[in-house]
């Protein structure tokens, strides 16, 4: 498992945005002072942050990674993500962005240019820049400082077009191109938006069933719908959300591996086992002992 990190849902922060179509976008510019201990949120807004200086590890459920400056982080809806700050100083800026924002950004000239699909893809396939494109981003982050303190509607224009401008060259920095996910809509925004929310509010299985019948589809139409717009299987994302809220469990609790399968909607703790091992790479019990010092109790 390439995280080390201990995730647990229920202790990871949900801001809430606010976001809107009249006002769906938002900038914060931060210089951190110090060097922070791992933080970790998830929310309905897509993200998009820089590193202009200093250095930082972000974190994803199954990836590691560290930034430079002139790197850019991408979070999508509802995707658990974390920072921690490694070198001082160290300025970010950060775009929440109102998901509907990317649904009609549309270039004649580029057919294939899909900005939401940055959102749906697997945090390992993201788009990776090179020293010249981390210098280009580095300039519009310096635009993006002085627009900071606009006001406005000015200041909203200004930060589209230089968001806009932050996707494309992401888009450049494909070497090839490649298969995106299905360009969302606004109905498969909402449709995707109440799937996950409807797994949230529960500790156990939500099946795929059960979830098209709340988002009012057919279950092949509901599982295409949100297969081609997050880039993963409803089943996949349900199964991801309860495991690492064992996981959680497991760090912070005594509670025995065959209570807490119960607890979360799995067959028996051997079934559990099973899942646990093929998502984390390794049994419950070696998990326990090796991020939280403790033996679990069987």
């Amino acid at each position: 498992m390439a995280n080390h990190l201990k995730w647990e849902t229920k202790l990871i922060n949900r801001p809430v945005y606010s976001l809107n179509a009249e006002n769906p976008l938002r900038m914060s510019l931060t210089e951190h002072k110090e060097k922070t201990a791992a933080r970790f949120d998830m929310h309905y807004e897509i993200e998009l942050g820089i590193l202009v200086s200093g250095s930082m590890k972000r974190y994803y459920q199954n990836l590691e990674i560290t930034l430079k400056p002139g790197d850019i982080w991408i979070c999508g809806m509802w995707e658990p993500h974390g920072f921690r700050i490694t070198k001082l100083p160290c300025k970010t800026i950060v775009f929440p962005i109102y998901p509907q924002l990317l649904l009609g950004v549309l270039f004649e000239e580029l057919p294939d240019f899909k900005p939401f699909s940055f959102f749906t893809e697997p945090p390992a396939e993201r788009p990776k820049l090179n020293k010249k494109q981390r210098a280009e981003i580095l300039r519009i982050a310096k635009r993006l400082e002085k627009i900071y303190f606009c006001k406005g509607k000015e200041r909203l224009a200004l930060l589209r077009v230089q968001l806009y401008e932050l996707l494309l060259t992401l888009y450049a920095s494909r070497k090839s191109p490649k298969k995106t996910a299905a360009q969302a809509t606004p109905e498969t925004i909402n449709i995707i938006d109440k799937a996950i929310r409807m797994v949230f509010a529960s500790k156990i299985l939500v099946t795929e069933e059960a979830a098209a019948k709340y988002c009012g589809l057919s279950k092949n139409r509901f599982n295409k719908v949100f297969a081609e717009t997050t880039g993963m299987s409803f089943y996949k994302f349900a199964l991801k959300y309860r495991l690492s809220n064992v996981a959680g469990r497991l760090l912070h609790s005594e509670d025995p591996l065959k209570a807490i399968a119960a607890d979360w909607g799995f067959f028996d703790a051997s079934h559990l086992h099973r899942l646990f091992v093929k998502h984390y790479g390794c049994l419950p019990g070696d998990y326990k002992k090796q991020y939280s010092g403790k033996t679990p109790a069987k």
